[in-house]
């Protein structure tokens, strides 16, 4: 303990108030930094997942119109009788099948 009060005491006025300054001024730069950092952090990730969410929300409905279109066509082959029946027959030949249309 009196080896480093010795050693602070042999230090010059000009270092010594070089060394205060650097350090009152470096302790809050860093304590700005680290909070900074934090805030931006924050926000970023919100960004993130705003964007995640939304392009979520588009998948789905590009999936439900997809399902739609296909819901469609299976009540439109339910429910015509001309389908349905063309679709039911077992043919024999290509040919038939494309007489029968």
């Amino acid at each position: 303990m009196r080896w480093i009060r010795q050693r602070i005491n042999n230090i010059k006025l000009q270092n010594k108030l070089a060394s205060i300054y650097i350090v009152t001024g470096l302790i809050p730069l860093f304590v700005l930094f680290a909070f900074a950092f934090g805030q931006m952090r924050s926000i970023l990730m919100d960004r993130d997942l705003k964007s995640m969410q939304g392009s979520l929300e588009q998948s789905v409905a590009t999936v439900d119109g997809q399902i739609e279109v296909y819901n469609n066509l299976s009540n439109y082959i339910t429910f015509n009788e001309t389908i349905s029946s063309v679709l039911a027959y077992d043919y024999s030949s290509t040919y038939e099948m494309y007489s029968q249309i």
